[in-house]
């Protein structure tokens, strides 16, 4: 680590943030295509703990991810003041102030960021062919530095890509599973706000709320 490290995590709604990390893992093919939201929670649910960390099972650590209140505290030991905590809700309900805040605490200027990168870039998609998404993801990766460097040439490839073979998700997160997850998740949001009016933090999303 180096010694004036500074490092951001923004917080999402851990319900939402498992559903879209489920929408992710389909979209690359990680996990399979038929797999219901309700039948991944049950995999995450039987799976023994020494069998998620492992790198292999990846794919059903979703819901231990949600659980933010012991990570936080980790990286508040290590980092202190160097830690900073912000909420995934102020970044949809105004890009720019919450960029701009981060800039302020990185002492950089907002005014020099180009507006245009300011976009979403990793929609999640289902797409119509495993095989070639393989293939989509595979080229991309060979391509890295040259996207890097010069992004503008990506974007008619991505374009046109996923006009001919993503199409949106249907997924669906019924009350049921909601419930269930906002009781799961319920003590350690209470925890992690706890932690973070420590940090002198007030404003909080709604999720937050207790």
């Amino acid at each position: 680590m180096l010694p004036d490290s500074k490092v951001i995590v923004v917080l999402r709604d851990p319900v939402q943030r498992l559903f879209s990390f489920y929408k992710y893992k389909l979209s690359l093919g990680h996990i399979p295509s038929d797999l219901s939201f309700e039948s991944y929670l049950d995999k995450c649910k039987s799976m023994p703990l020494d069998e998620k960390i492992k790198k292999k099972n990846y794919d059903y650590w979703g819901m231990e991810g949600g659980l933010y209140a012991n990570l936080l505290e980790t990286w508040n030991s290590t980092y202190g003041d160097n830690l900073k905590v912000c909420f995934f809700d102020d970044l949809v309900s105004d890009k720019n102030n919450f960029t701009s805040d981060i800039c302020d605490w990185l002492n950089l200027n907002f005014n020099e960021i180009d507006s245009k990168k300011m976009v979403i870039e990793n929609k999640s998609m289902l797409y119509r062919s495993k095989a070639l998404q393989k293939f989509a993801i595979s080229f991309d990766r060979s391509l890295e530095g040259l996207w890097n460097f010069m992004p503008f040439i990506k974007k008619p490839f991505s374009f046109f890509y996923n006009l001919f073979n993503s199409k949106p998700h249907d997924a669906v997160l019924n009350i049921s599973s909601k419930k269930e997850l906002e009781e799961f998740y319920a003590k350690d949001i209470e925890k992690t706000r706890l932690f973070l009016e420590q940090k002198q933090i007030s404003k909080f999303p709604e999720w937050m709320k207790v």
